[in-house]
């Protein structure tokens, strides 16, 4: 495979993954740590639009995989997470194959914050958040 058909293949393989809509929680950092007793990052395998919900808007579904790196929270011995996922805004999207913050309130409670630590929206304070964390273990 040429360099430019393997770069034609990565460029279709990262427009087609799934993309969904996402809501951000108007927390602060601070409280967002202090209502989170576990917080870790994950990477989000498979996400669907869940209709029917006890509550007034819509969810989306997914499952994470393996927590990858803990920054609050005891390490647990987890094979796979599924997640509620608020969902019914257009301000940020979900995308299946990216790697999100978790908290982790106890099943089943494992959201997104604000769908991405990555993300330059108001949860961009959770990137210093985390690169907080990093200095002080590092």
């Amino acid at each position: 495979m040429g360099k430019f058909s393997l770069f034609l293949f990565i460029l279709t393989a990262a427009f087609s993954l799934p993309v969904y809509s996402c809501s951000c929680l108007e927390n602060t950092v601070e409280e967002y740590i202090k209502n989170c007793p576990s917080i870790y990052t994950a990477r989000l395998k498979s996400a669907f639009y869940k209709e029917e919900t006890d509550l007034e808007f819509e969810q989306v579904v997914g499952k994470l995989g393996k927590p990858m790196t803990f920054y609050q929270g005891e390490t647990q011995k987890l094979n796979t997470l599924v997640a509620p996922i608020t969902g019914a805004s257009f301000d940020m999207s979900l995308v299946v194959g990216k790697v999100y913050l978790v908290c982790d309130q106890g099943a089943p409670k494992q959201r997104l914050s604000c769908c991405s630590f990555t993300s330059q929206a108001r949860w961009g304070d959770a990137r210093k958040f985390i690169q907080a964390q990093e200095n002080i273990t590092n």
